[in-house]
């Protein structure tokens, strides 16, 4: 309450915090000391592994959504007889040639 109070005589909105939520509450002569233990634990000391696989996981499911959303368009589409195009004879058939690509890539 009173640093709401006190936001609202400076002009500050009371909802800054958040606008900047890496504004820290803690004072400046024990903040360096609070970031180095916490930058020694084991949870932070694995932290830049883990960053690492879940964008490698997250850049894999964008990569295989655009490879669906390419393959589905070549099955809808026709070739310029007018006939269904054919994932065989576009080098595409090993998307249909087992289980786990079909269900991948096919819908």
């Amino acid at each position: 309450l009173y640093e709401q109070k006190n936001d609202e005589a400076s002009g500050k909105n009371p909802l800054s915090f958040l606008f900047d939520p890496y504004e820290s509450k803690i004072p400046k002569e024990v903040q360096k000391e609070i970031y180095e233990a916490e930058g020694n634990t084991s949870a932070a000391k694995d932290r830049n592994k883990r960053v690492a696989i879940y964008t490698l996981i997250a850049v894999t499911g964008v990569f295989m959504a655009f490879f669906n959303f390419f393959i589905s368009e070549l099955r809808v589409s026709e070739t310029p007889d007018g006939a269904l195009f054919s994932l065989q004879e576009s080098n595409f058939g090993w998307v249909d040639g087992n289980f786990l690509t079909q269900f991948l890539f096919m819908n």
